[in-house]
């Protein structure tokens, strides 16, 4: 649709080997530069024949790891964060990273990761990178309370930290407090887009938790509306457009529900619902000359798409 650019919701290679060992710059890549899956398994077999995985020199260390991590090799560049912390001693910046490795190695690393991100907080206990490590495994293995005390904890030292106030937001929705968890993302805003697809995947456990338990809330405006944006931040749009509905019949007057259910409208390609969402909304506030803009194009494409339909 060539039109509907307007949405009220802010929705939200090595050369050939020499004998000698090749020195930790040759070794050295670019990783903002994307390689083929093939270039970076050639880069694997040449640093481990040049002996990375045995070598004591930080640089190819680090160098290897890339590779691995690049591959999804997450076991095996934990292994070398384990060689790194032996050679090097511990640190929180390696046990933060040797957690990471091994967390997204998914179910077989998960305990590993615990153990990683609880020592490195026991040498430095204000590591906050660490603790928020912790606390989104927690949160991914349903441990709620204690990923909270941890969210809560660096809330206290960074107010602002996008992702412990992410988390608490999806906390917040499955404890039922719907107008406080859509509040605080709508706080976060565009900071939190980085952050969009582990969000989503809370949020969605956390409606699931508080619809299985009654998922009860007063029958009020701000209510069904502040529902309908946790919906749609969640990925259930076929359920959030009931909810900014039930909003709207509620209260009439609400022109930010109204937009917002235009927009969603347009998402599936409504365009009739969504020209007239966008009329009740300038009913209910004419000052809005973007919204006026946006349902003046609507009208024309739909008159555009009736001429061309007639016979």
């Amino acid at each position: 649709m060539r039109f509907l650019t307007y949405i009220i919701f802010p929705l939200l290679s090595f050369s050939a080997m020499a004998d000698a060992p090749p020195s930790p710059e040759a070794l050295a890549f670019d990783v903002s530069i994307p390689e083929t899956r093939e270039a970076l398994l050639e880069r694997q077999r040449k640093l481990e024949a040049a002996g990375a995985t045995s070598s004591a020199d930080p640089a190819v260390q680090r160098s290897y790891i890339e590779t691995l991590d690049a591959l999804g090799y997450y076991d095996l560049a934990a292994e070398q964060y384990e060689r790194m912390l032996t050679l090097q001693g511990e640190s929180p910046r390696l046990l933060l990273e040797l957690g990471t490795a091994w967390k997204k190695a998914g179910p077989y690393g998960k305990d590993k990761a615990f153990r990683a991100f609880k020592a490195a907080l026991e040498l430095d206990e204000d590591c906050i990178e660490a603790r928020m490590s912790l606390a989104h495994l927690l949160h991914r293995e349903g441990l709620l309370e204690q990923a909270e005390r941890h969210y809560d904890r660096i809330l206290v030292h960074q107010p602002d930290h996008v992702r412990a106030r992410l988390g608490k937001a999806a906390l917040l929705a499955r404890d039922g407090d719907i107008q406080g968890a859509s509040a605080l993302f709508d706080q976060i805003g565009g900071a939190g887009q980085p952050y969009d697809v582990e969000t989503r995947i809370m949020l969605r456990k956390s409606l699931f938790v508080f619809e299985r338990h009654g998922g009860w809330f007063e029958d009020i405006a701000r209510n069904h509306a502040a529902y309908a944006r946790l919906l749609y931040r969640a990925g259930r749009i076929t359920d959030a457009l009931p909810a900014a509905r039930r909003a709207v019949t509620l209260d009439p007057g609400d022109y930010n529900t109204w937009n917002f259910f235009a927009a969603m409208q347009l998402q599936f390609g409504n365009l009739e619902q969504a020209e007239q969402a966008y009329a009740k909304s300038l009913e209910a506030n004419p000052d809005q000359p973007a919204i006026e803009s946006t349902r003046r194009e609507l009208i024309n494409e739909l008159t555009l798409r009736r001429h061309e339909k007639a016979p």
